[in-house]
């Protein structure tokens, strides 16, 4: 178990997230392995965070796409009416 006074002993960097350097300074094992559990439950967050950040980026890709086609398509259904349009008209004017 942790004695009182090791608590004493927790370094700085310990106190600044930086729990690698922690780990290395600590003398006590049973508080190296408390900055092991500190150092993987940060990084747990920091994986989190990406997969968040990648799932934001796709969605944005996948919305940016769709927008995109139906750009397009709206634009080739005008297209496609100017056209009959057109030919209806010079068919009107023919007659």
């Amino acid at each position: 178990m942790l004695k009182p006074d090791s608590y004493l002993s927790v370094p700085c960097s310990a106190l600044e997230n930086n729990f690698d350097e922690a780990i290395n300074k600590a003398k006590d094992f049973h508080l190296k392995k408390l900055y092991l559990f500190l150092r993987i439950s940060q990084f747990k967050k920091q994986i989190k965070k990406i997969n968040e950040n990648v799932e934001l980026n796709t969605n944005n890709i996948m919305n940016n796409f769709l927008k995109s086609l139906f750009s397009v398509l709206i634009y080739l259904i005008t297209r496609i009416f100017q056209y009959f349009f057109i030919i209806d008209l010079i068919n009107k004017l023919c007659k």
